[in-house]
């Protein structure tokens, strides 16, 4: 803002704005006042700070004497006096401001001195001060000498009197007066002498100069008005015309040139240069045409980039040619043409053709484009032909190298021809599957659409078709030649066709050479006699009449001064040519002419067909894939869109235009970081894909994988890409990483080892049990193999374990031995398969130590084999035995008969020696029945430990399945809820009949342990549930508190295992046993009760005899109730049978108790 003051105030003082009231004086009036006003200037400047100074010294007392207050109130009356002159001279009033300021300084002069009392001194310098201002006044007053006269009079007189008046004051001697006084009037005599001398010498001179300078005005007035006339021309023009000088500074810019540039004569005045119309990139370029044109090589029509005085750029191309006068080159003349538009279609049309390259490269396969002629010329071809053919795509553009139809197999030749022809006939697309050569000799099979197109225009038909999985697509190109040539130029200098017409009768009054080659015709008289409406078409674009049509834009160029339209041309020979014409309107002598340029723009109006095709073309195309489509601008607005958008988030085409790119996220996370990717995909021109969620219209989200690329656009750099919907592969990926944590959390609880390897061995996934089997953690197992660790498999296990894997891809239960990293060699028993992750064979693995049941099974078969040979010493003993006894029966039988009389003792004798061979029979089956038995508790214990590894398992399932299924899954699917308890309800009964098992095969023979009664009935309850389960119902009847009693554990559990078995042999179909116990004082009394066949009366006392029994063979030995008795009496407890025939049996057994 201040600038702007400063700026308007030193305007308003500048001498160019008062000579604006003298422009009809002559040179040397205006020279004297230029040099008066600047000393008024001077004279208020001066004042004014000799005011500031004497007011401050008065302020500070520096000044005691004298009359300084006087004086300064002098000053402050020139300062008025001044100010007074100067607007006197601004208003024209030099001339009295002349002899008013010489006036007013001598008498302030004289007055000062006068009235001032500083000195002698000081008066006597007046007389100074008076010879400088009596020098000055040729520069101030008229060449009049009288003028001079006069004033050196009256200062003399003036003299005279002051000199006298200073005898009374200063008490001078008359001598020294006069003398001063004699010397000072010489002096200012010959002063005057000297300024009247001076103007009267100068006279001739200063006449002959104003005759000059009056003749050169002249001339630059006739001049400026020829210039004002090329000028007015100029402005006419609709085109930029400029002139420099030769260090190219702007001498001349048009109308158009200021409203193109963006200057105006401000800038103008102040300097403009070439540089500073066109972009720094090309300055270098600039520099070195501008200084061709100078030194004669002469190179017009150059293209720049053009700036404007906002900054803003431009495409401009200039037309140029030295000014010369008299062979010598002033500067430079030039027609400068704004080619923005041009510029923009063609950027257009390669904008386009990248898009339509950008989508044909993304599709996979090959797109083409052919002729539909006798080789099928290629017109296009992307270049995934390569692929398939082992060609790259330039050999076939035009069949420059080879033609397409020279790889087909020559078996397929005349079917794939017969199969184009007839769809061709038919206009219907073709579908077809036939077998190509490639460069490295292969046959491949190719599948083929396509579909020929006629073109009325051009008059030639073509093929469109794609080539699909093993073949390049193939697309046809639609190829624009455009060559946009905007000639302009300034009549004859001018490459642009300039018209003069008559308002009246439009014919062609002038025109320049360009527009003569324009309408095709031999020379220059020929156009002149033309009207316009014989280079017109008979009708415009809109169907207009031409005539009616050039009259309205002649009516609107007339009333507006110019217009702008597009106008439909016919040359001679009845070619229809376009044009933009550019039409002003002039007033010369009273008549109405008009001037036009033309720009032809037929090949701009083909481009723009050509355009218009090509993109409705793209339109489909991108409206048939199956992905979304999008274009966004900078600001991340949606541009463009295909119909998947539609289709897929619901959005009308209306609401998707300009929808900004947050609208499909809900998170600023989401947003901020979809904005850093596209930010940094515009910045550094690189391709990214993302995954994200796009939330639909009804806030549904749509899982996509986003791709993105920069696209360079005149509007920017945008970003373009494709969206696919991945929404079934995201099902998928959630149910495989549910079921990859399935898996570990299996794995994770299963009691052994797991391991997941490559092909190579090395660990891949392992649980807890192999890494506690390998020592080490499981982050340190990945990546290494077993025996980094330590832990070795004998090699022949390896080599069958490999070959049976190459051969079936699976081994299961393979006993092996291993050597552990802690030295010691243990027994697993190893299963593996084979299994393919993400296309890669990967092992899956098990194994399970067997050590222990190894150890079992060795000292079972130990015990097995001296079980055997022991049995064998003991029955061979017994044989012998009994042979000795036989005999010993037939020597008594004889003895008998030999001695009648020894009778009674014979037959004591005998019947001795038939209790000794029973109790000898019964010994030897009760102790083959111990042997049994002791070897049934073995194999039962090892049962038992080997049923135990898998109920771990399957129990370590369960409780990972029922981590994994939360409340919510359960109640929805019931059904999980019934499996997962069955689980673990049969996990429960089978760990009871493994515990039920242990306890059966316990082998101490100690009578001092703690039997709980109500548990071991419930262990062999479990030991026989296959037999009861479905037919038999259990009744117990418990007391709150189990009694114990102390004695052997597993030979109760015997006890009452034979007790229960026998009940449920004795219920053929369905039943129920029922279970008591009762205590009184130290006895414990258990009643077994079924409702079974019963034991007849008969049978009662033999039932505990051994080897009795009354069922089938197979079904038992007849010892289960004898033993059962014998152990209870080895507890001292007593054993009682109440049976009756099909009512059922009832077993009472009582044993002695510990009391609390």
């Amino acid at each position: 803002m201040n600038n702007n003051f400063l700026k308007k105030t030193f305007n308003f003082l500048s001498t160019d704005y008062i000579l604006e009231k003298y422009k009809n004086e002559d040179f040397i009036t205006i020279l004297r006042l230029k040099f008066l006003y600047k000393l008024l200037l001077s004279f208020t400047i001066v004042t004014l700070l000799v005011i500031i100074l004497n007011s401050l010294l008065l302020s500070e007392n520096f000044i005691k004497e004298g009359l300084y207050n006087l004086i300064v109130v002098i000053e402050y009356a020139l300062l008025l006096i001044y100010i007074f002159l100067i607007w006197l001279v601004r208003i024209g009033h030099h001339r009295i401001v002349s002899h008013f300021l010489l006036i007013t300084i001598f008498s302030s002069i004289w007055g000062i001195m006068y009235f001032d009392n500083t000195g002698l001194l000081t008066k006597i310098d007046t007389v100074v001060y008076i010879l400088v201002i009596i020098s000055t006044t040729p520069l101030l007053v008229s060449n009049k000498r009288f003028c001079i006269t006069i004033y050196t009079l009256v200062n003399l007189i003036l003299l005279f009197l002051f000199t006298f008046s200073l005898i009374k004051t200063e008490h001078l001697h008359t001598i020294d007066l006069y003398d001063f006084l004699i010397d000072s009037s010489i002096a200012m005599i010959f002063t005057g002498i000297v300024a009247y001398s001076n103007i009267k010498i100068n006279k001739t001179a200063l006449n002959r100069a104003t005759q000059d300078i009056n003749a050169r005005n002249e001339a630059e007035l006739s001049l400026l008005k020829s210039e004002k006339k090329f000028r007015e021309m100029s402005e006419l023009l609709p085109q930029t015309m400029v002139e420099t000088d030769m260090t190219g500074k702007y001498t001349y810019i048009n109308k158009h040139g200021f409203e193109l540039l963006g200057y105006d004569e401000a800038d103008f005045q102040k300097g403009i240069f070439i540089l500073d119309t066109i972009a720094e990139v090309d300055h270098k370029k600039a520099k070195q045409n501008f200084s061709g044109i100078l030194t004669g090589d002469n190179k017009t029509g150059n293209i720049y980039l053009g700036v404007k005085k906002n900054g803003s750029l431009c495409p401009i191309q200039v037309f140029s040619s030295p000014i010369t006068e008299n062979d010598k080159i002033l500067g430079v003349r030039a027609v400068i043409v704004d080619i923005s538009e041009r510029v923009a279609a063609e950027k257009e049309i390669k904008e386009s053709k990248d898009r339509i390259q950008s989508l044909s490269e993304n599709i996979p396969g090959v797109i083409y484009r052919s002729l539909y002629d006798k080789n099928y010329t290629t017109l296009y071809v992307n270049s995934e032909i390569e692929t398939i053919t082992g060609y790259p795509a330039s050999d076939f553009i035009y069949n420059e190298k080879r033609s397409y139809s020279s790889l087909i197999y020559f078996e397929d030749i005349s079917r794939t021809e017969c199969i184009v022809k007839q769809a061709i006939e038919a206009n219907k697309a073709w579908e077809m599957e036939y077998r190509i050569k490639h460069k490295d000799g292969s046959i491949k099979w190719v599948y083929e659409k396509g579909r020929s197109i006629k073109n009325d225009e051009i008059n030639y038909e073509y093929i469109d078709g794609f080539i699909l999985d093993i073949t390049k697509k193939k697309e046809a190109e639609i190829i624009l030649q455009k060559n946009k040539d905007f000639i302009s130029r300034t009549f004859e200098n001018s490459q642009l066709p300039i018209v003069i017409i008559h308002g009246d009768t439009q014919t062609i009054i002038d025109c320049n050479t360009a527009a003569v080659k324009q309408y095709q015709h031999d020379s220059k008289k020929e156009t002149l006699k033309q009207n316009i409406q014989n280079l017109s078409a008979p009708v415009q674009y809109d169907g207009t009449p031409s005539k009616e049509k050039a009259t309205f834009y002649i009516k609107e160029a007339i009333e507006k001064g110019s217009v702008v339209f597009e106008w439909l041309h016919q040359n001679p020979n009845g070619r229809l040519w376009d044009a933009e014409v550019h039409l002003q309107s002039f007033t010369l002598n009273n008549d109405k002419y008009l001037q036009y340029s033309l720009v032809d723009i037929t090949q701009r109006k083909n481009a723009e067909k050509a355009l218009k095709k090509e993109n409705l073309f793209v339109e489909k195309l991108l409206d048939s894939l199956p992905v979304l489509f999008y274009l966004y601008d900078r600001e991340l607005k949606l541009k463009k869109w295909n119909k998947k958008h539609v289709d897929l988030l619901g959005y009308s085409d209306e609401e998707l235009l300009n929808i900004p790119i947050q609208t499909w996220y809900r998170t600023e996370e989401e947003i901020s970081f979809v904005k850093n990717t596209i930010n940094y995909v515009i910045e550094h021109d690189s391709f990214q894909n993302i995954e994200a969620n796009l939330h639909r219209k009804d806030n549904v989200p749509v899982p996509f994988l986003l791709t993105g690329v920069r696209l360079d656009t005149d509007e920017g750099p945008m970003l373009m890409g494709v969206g696919l919907d991945i929404t079934d592969r995201k099902a998928i990926e959630e149910q495989l990483k549910q079921s990859e944590e399935q898996f570990k959390a299996m794995i994770e609880l299963l009691p052994y080892s797991v391991m997941v390897t490559d092909m190579d061995g090395k660990h891949l996934i392992i649980n807890d049990a192999y890494s506690k089997e390998l020592g080490c953690s499981k982050e340190d197992a990945i990546g290494k193999t077993a025996q980094d660790f330590g832990y070795f498999v004998d090699s022949n296990t390896l080599e069958f374990v490999g070959k049976k894997l190459t051969e079936t891809g699976f081994v299961e239960n393979i006993e092996s031995a291993v050597n552990k990293p802690n030295g010691r060699t243990e027994y697993v028993l190893f299963s593996c398969k084979i299994i393919n992750i993400n296309q890669t064979p990967l092992i899956l693995s098990s194994s399970i130590n067997i050590t222990e049941r190894k150890k079992i099974e060795n000292e079972l078969e130990n015990y097995r084999f001296n079980l055997e040979h022991l049995v064998k010493v003991r029955t061979e003993e017994l044989a012998a035995t009994n042979e000795e006894l036989v005999a010993t029966n037939e020597e008594y039988q004889t003895m008998n008969e030999e001695l009648f009389e020894k009778s009674e003792i014979t037959k004591s004798q005998n019947s001795e020696l038939k209790n000794m061979l029973g109790e000898l029979k019964e010994t030897q089956s009760q102790l083959y029945q111990a042997e049994k038995m002791a070897s049934l508790g073995i194999l039962t214990a090892g049962v038992a430990h080997e049923i135990n590894n898998p109920l771990n398992y399957i129990m370590g399932g369960y409780y990972g399945l029922e981590n994994f299924f939360t409340q919510p899954d359960l109640e929805k699917h019931p059904h999980l809820k019934t499996l997962l308890h069955s689980i673990k309800t049969g996990v429960e009964r089978a760990a009871e009949i493994v515990n039920g098992l242990n306890q059966f095969s316990r082998s101490n023979e100690a009578f001092s342990e703690q039997c709980n009664i109500q548990e071991i009935i419930d262990n062999c309850l479990s030991m026989v549930n296959n037999k009861i389960k479905n037919r038999i119902t259990i009744s117990k009847n418990y007391l709150p508190q189990s009694p114990i009693l102390n004695g052997n554990v597993g030979k109760m559990h015997q006890v009452f295992l034979n007790i229960i078995t026998n009940a449920c042999q004795a219920i053929e179909k369905e039943g129920s046993i029922a279970i008591k116990i009762q205590t009184s004082a130290k006895t414990a009394v258990i009643t077994i009760s079924d409702t079974g066949c019963g034991i007849p009366k008969e049978n009662l006392n033999k039932v505990t005899d051994p080897f009795f029994t009354t069922k089938d063979p197979g079904e038992g030995t007849g010892l289960g109730l004898s033993i059962t008795y014998t152990i209870i009496r080895e507890h001292k407890g007593t054993f009682a049978i109440e049976s009756e025939v099909d009512r059922g049996t009832s077993i009472i057994i009582a044993l002695p108790i510990q009391t609390p």
